[in-house]
């Protein structure tokens, strides 16, 4: 399909030159089918699709999380995940992907279960309510 015809179905310029960037490279074989890609290492996934136009780490997380179940996988870019663990350990900041990676290397092999604990601690978490001003 042509760039125009995929932008009359809704996609944006951005998102059509992905679709056809993954059709080419599905073609080519260099992202492996279904099958195959269960079959790679972690590390072998990012590489191979992190080329990609319009993949990023967190579209692979997610894949790998819930496509292949993998167990030991931390959604480091997430916001919610990084927001669970604010909340969590009652931090004043978000912490930075580098620095989440780091504090959740202690729950390997199992860290994918506990991003699925993290999102869960963001979205019950209070918001604090904002002060109404009072007007003089």
């Amino acid at each position: 399909m042509t760039e125009e015809h995929l932008r009359t179905a809704g996609l944006s310029r951005s998102k059509a030159l992905a679709m056809k960037d993954i059709c080419t490279r599905v073609n080519a074989g260099t992202i492996p089918s279904a099958a195959l890609i269960g079959q790679l290492s972690d590390t072998e996934i990012y590489e191979r699709l992190m080329e990609v136009r319009g993949v990023g780490s967190w579209t692979v997380d997610m894949l790998m999380m819930f496509t292949l179940c993998r167990p030991d996988i931390m959604p480091v870019t997430d916001y919610g995940v990084r927001k669970g663990f604010q909340v969590l350990y009652r931090k004043r900041a978000l912490p930075t992907p580098k620095q989440l990676l780091k504090l959740t290397e202690k729950w390997r092999p199992h860290r994918s279960v506990a991003a699925l604990y993290l999102w869960r601690i963001a979205e019950t978490a209070k918001t604090p309510k904002k002060k109404k001003s009072v007007s003089k």
